[in-house]
């Protein structure tokens, strides 16, 4: 398993920490299914990585749409980065559809996405987490600190 689920770190806005655990499930079960096997399922294997893919899609859109509709400021960044870690992944798919192989998405899941997602979830989403929950007093506690 890749990701405790119970004891992934919690954002102050409940709707992300639920888009993130769903989405941590999935890795797991795609991760536990390349690491438990040799004898490769393939066309399993990329429905799987089809259905993360959109996840994550979602995921990001989710998060996207709650922040423009509220003003955040981190719109612009939070959105880069995304649009930065979806390129990354689906040049990984890409490669993996055209190679099957599995070494590339053991390597993506352990190492890419698990510290990618780990770190994110502490940094910007815990900012826009905390922008979301009360985007008034996150922007007057921004004030006090700059001044």
């Amino acid at each position: 398993m890749l990701f405790d689920t119970q004891k992934m770190n919690k954002v102050p806005f409940e709707d992300m920490n639920e888009v993130h655990a769903e989405e941590l499930e999935l890795a797991n079960s795609i991760y536990e299914y390349l690491t438990s096997t040799k004898d490769y399922d393939h066309s399993r294997i990329e429905k799987m990585l089809e259905e993360f893919a959109f996840h994550l899609r979602d995921h990001f859109l989710f998060e996207e749409d709650m922040m423009a509709e509220t003003n955040c400021p981190i719109l612009g960044c939070h959105s880069n980065e995304h649009k930065r870690v979806q390129k990354i992944m689906y040049q990984l798919f890409q490669e993996y559809a055209l190679t099957k192989d599995v070494s590339l998405l053991k390597f993506y899941f352990e190492f890419e996405f698990k510290s990618w997602i780990e770190n994110h979830i502490l940094t910007m989403d815990m900012v826009t987490g905390a922008y979301l929950k009360d985007p008034e007093a996150f922007m007057k506690q921004a004030a006090a600190t700059q001044g």
